[in-house]
């Protein structure tokens, strides 16, 4: 297969930004903190099943428009891809997994590269 694992996901920066930072949002009588990623931090890796739906979806989506109406299809083509994904043989998902493997492989060298998780360890 000709799917490039390497994507514009990954961003090799390493800025001096803590990963998360607080954010606080006031409302009257409550504080609350929520936190945010730091936007050059390193993105999470992706799951074989993530890889297999990019590529299916899109797929489905234009299987359903032929035969049905035109409703809203986002949650039944999302069952259908998690369907056929519980359905395929290891074999199939061998190529998908690979995928996945490569690709947490870069987010840790990514991760171990960025200062941003290196500050958040302190």
């Amino acid at each position: 297969m000709g799917i490039s694992i390497l994507s514009s996901t990954h961003t090799g920066n390493s800025a001096n930004i803590p990963r998360r930072r607080l954010k606080k949002t006031a409302a009257p009588g409550k504080k609350k903190i929520k936190y945010c990623k730091a936007p050059q931090a390193p993105r999470r890796f992706k799951s074989a099943f993530i890889f297999y739906s990019q590529k299916r979806h899109k797929e489905v989506r234009k299987e359903i428009e032929a035969t049905e109406d035109k409703g809203d299809k986002t949650p039944h083509v999302a069952k259908l891809v998690s369907e056929e994904w519980h359905n395929l043989s290891k074999e199939e998902r061998a190529t998908y997994e690979e995928m996945a493997r490569r690709d947490k492989q870069c987010f840790e060298v990514e991760k171990s590269m960025s200062s941003s998780y290196a500050q958040e360890k302190h």
